[in-house]
């Protein structure tokens, strides 16, 4: 596959983010995490009325549980939609766009430059991926070509990039320091397909009540679920874990069984 895997190191509580390698091997991206210093954050959820949307990074505790999900290839398709909508990231921020994409998330730097063609930080188009940063919060959307005037006026880089050159993004200077934090991952298209299962392998932060949102009972009861932060032999059913805490943050590696 062009993009190669995507890899994490499982944790029983992610404190410093899991360890993204690159297809090559990069230093573990935890490793340079641990160098930067993070802003305190409390294991208190931010009140909803001071956030503009109820899945705010903000939010995301201190330290989150990972839960491993294995599901049946048939309910891959139902995890489209998620990926359209966007899921949390854990990275080093103040990064470049294209650190993030090949450094972090171990996708290849020629699939970069030859199939993602249109890349939307914060709704803005980027040209070049090589010099936009990213900070806390973020938005990073991810798209093959598309099609019509306005796949071409937004391609990167495009003939016609000129005509949206007062919405682009600027690029940015890099901070003193670069600190861990999160950012929202959109895919679509052939994007979504390709690298959506390695990305959902990998892991991801959602609430609980985004999973339960997206498999009927009987898929529920059927997947295979544990966390390596739990007693050993202790069951982990995901019915019960979706009912009993809909609005509990968790970091989840959703695989698909064959």
């Amino acid at each position: 596959m062009l993009a190669g895997r995507v890899l994490v190191k499982a944790a029983v509580s992610v404190t410093a983010g899991p360890a993204w390698r690159g297809p090559t091997g990069a230093r573990p991206i935890a490793q340079v995490i641990d160098a930067c210093p993070e802003r305190p954050r409390s294991n208190q959820a931010m009140p909803v009325s001071e956030i503009n949307h109820a899945d705010h990074w903000r939010q995301i505790p201190a330290e989150v549980e990972t839960v491993r999900l294995g599901l049946a290839a048939a309910a891959r398709p139902v995890f489209l939609p998620l990926l359209q909508e966007g899921v949390w990231l854990r990275c080093r921020l103040g990064t470049t766009v294209r650190e993030v994409l090949c450094e972090q998330l171990g996708i290849a730097p020629a699939y970069v430059s030859e199939r993602i063609s249109t890349l939307f930080l914060n709704g803005h188009p980027v040209d070049d991926p090589a010099t936009v940063r990213v900070q806390a919060g973020d938005t990073l959307a991810l798209s093959a070509a598309m099609p019509g005037l306005v796949g071409a006026v937004m391609r990167c880089g495009g003939y016609f990039a000129g005509l949206r050159n007062s919405i682009t993004c600027r690029p940015s200077p890099a901070p003193e320091c670069r600190e861990a934090g999160y950012i929202k991952v959109k895919m679509f298209n052939k994007i979504m397909v390709e690298l959506g299962p390695d990305l959902l392998a990998s892991g991801i932060y959602l609430r609980a009540s985004r999973i339960g949102r997206l498999l009927t009972k009987d898929q529920q009861r059927s997947a295979l679920c544990e966390s390596p932060g739990r007693p050993p032999g202790e069951p982990l059913a995901l019915p019960r874990l979706l009912d009993r805490a809909p609005d509990r943050w968790l970091f989840w590696q959703i695989s698909f069984r064959a």
